[in-house]
């Protein structure tokens, strides 16, 4: 890419975040852009890290499929899973996009260095999050015994139970019944739900 942008100058997506008794804090950003800088000026960063960034880093942008990368220093790049996100300053930020199912990217950070507010992973939402012991989720639980899906749709979260199995299996008859799907259950903010006795809350960030 040869083509140079300016980034947004403050925070752009809608923020939330995600506790997870055992597993974590995670926060959750729902749109197409993510400005980054360093912590202690929400107003100037969706993603605000404790190290020595400028406070105005540079931004994130999801198009399609993929995730560019655009600051003053430099034209449009683009991430690829995996890689460190080419911030200037001592912290080392990964973008990871573990399912094929979703688009939906996580940022990682190398210790020392923490995101603000006590958030231990960082979530770019594209329309769907998928939680449970696996490593191909988004939000790994190794407590959890299923998998879970959590969206965000009419200004609101909903959670419910990944289907397992194939969803219509031949027989002699024709096709079986597709199982019946798991209800969706709404999240209400500052409220915790238990699943899998595991207790999760979200809250406005």
């Amino acid at each position: 890419m040869n083509v140079t942008t300016e980034p947004q100058t403050n925070a752009q997506a809608s923020a939330w975040r995600l506790w997870i008794d055992g597993c974590g804090g995670f926060g959750l950003l729902v749109g197409n852009s993510f400005t980054l800088g360093q912590a202690g000026s929400p107003q100037l960063a969706d993603v605000r890290v404790r190290a020595d960034w400028p406070r105005q880093a540079g931004e994130i942008v999801r198009s399609e499929n993929d995730y560019l990368w655009h600051c003053r220093e430099m034209p449009a790049s683009l991430l690829v899973p995996g890689q460190v996100v080419p911030v200037a300053g001592s912290a080392q930020l990964q973008i990871h996009v573990p399912s094929s199912l979703s688009q939906t990217a996580v940022l990682t950070l190398q210790p020392p260095h923490r995101f603000d507010d006590h958030i231990d992973r960082m979530l770019l939402v594209d329309q769907t999050i998928l939680i449970g012991p696996e490593a191909s989720n988004h939000i790994r639980c190794r407590q959890l015994e299923q998998s879970f899906l959590l969206v965000y749709r009419n200004s609101h979260w909903k959670l419910r139970q990944r289907p397992s199995g194939p969803q219509n299996v031949p027989a002699k008859q024709g096709l079986k019944k597709q199982p019946q799907a798991n209800p969706w259950i709404r999240l209400t903010e500052t409220q915790s739900i238990v699943i899998d006795e595991v207790a999760m809350m979200i809250e406005p960030a």
